[in-house]
């Protein structure tokens, strides 16, 4: 409050800069809704896939447990801390449940074992921090997908000059394919719902 715009977008920018400084890693999966809703998942999951933050929850368990285990080392331990998403919990538990307890032993989460939630990002600077980066990315995948064209171009310009600061702490852009049957089709699924900005969006927003 009591800031100019200029003030608080420059603030927003020197905020993020953190991940560089800290060297906090990002793990992002953007859905666009529109395709999410024109699709239907191949395999049958345990929960309501045409629900974006389930479907994102369930793939980023894969890609942070693949990460911890790949790149930390073999004696590094995941733990996962979640945003009050009370409407969400029952199916949140349900999903954790199954991927670290239910289904073939082999393809199971080992490498993340403890979940906390939620949390009150006022009262945690790490969680106000993940809340901007999901804040920034999300406005600029509106923005890069065409569903925002009535912003103006400065907030065009800021947006995706935030996201080339996240995307900087992006250590993979693939995704991670899941361990076990039929996971190739909920792969392809993913690929199909995921948004993603084009390649020469840096030259689009001269970033």
């Amino acid at each position: 409050e009591n800031h100019t715009r200029n003030q608080r977008n420059n603030l927003a920018k020197t905020i993020l800069t953190l991940l560089s400084i800290r060297s906090h890693d990002v793990h992002v999966l953007g859905i666009d809704k529109n395709k999410l809703a024109n699709s239907t998942c191949p395999i049958d999951l345990n929960y309501d896939s045409n629900t974006p933050y389930l479907l994102a929850y369930d793939y980023l368990l894969t890609h942070i447990n693949w990460f911890v285990k790949e790149k930390l080392g073999s004696t590094a331990r995941g733990m996962l801390i979640i945003d009050a998403k009370e409407q969400y919990h029952p199916d949140i538990e349900k999903i954790t449940r199954f991927r670290r307890f239910e289904g073939t032993a082999a393809h199971r989460v080992k490498w993340i074992v403890e979940f906390s939630y939620p949390v009150d990002s006022q009262k945690n600077p790490m969680v106000q921090l993940s809340d901007l980066v999901v804040f920034c990315t999300k406005k600029f995948f509106e923005v890069e997908l065409g569903y925002r064209d009535a912003y103006p171009d400065e907030a065009k310009t800021f947006f995706a000059e935030c996201y080339q600061i996240i995307d900087s702490r992006i250590p993979r852009k693939t995704l991670v394919v899941r361990d076990g049957r039929n996971m190739d089709k909920l792969h392809d699924y993913l690929a199909s719902v995921k948004a993603i900005p084009a390649r020469n969006w840096k030259k689009k927003y001269r970033v």
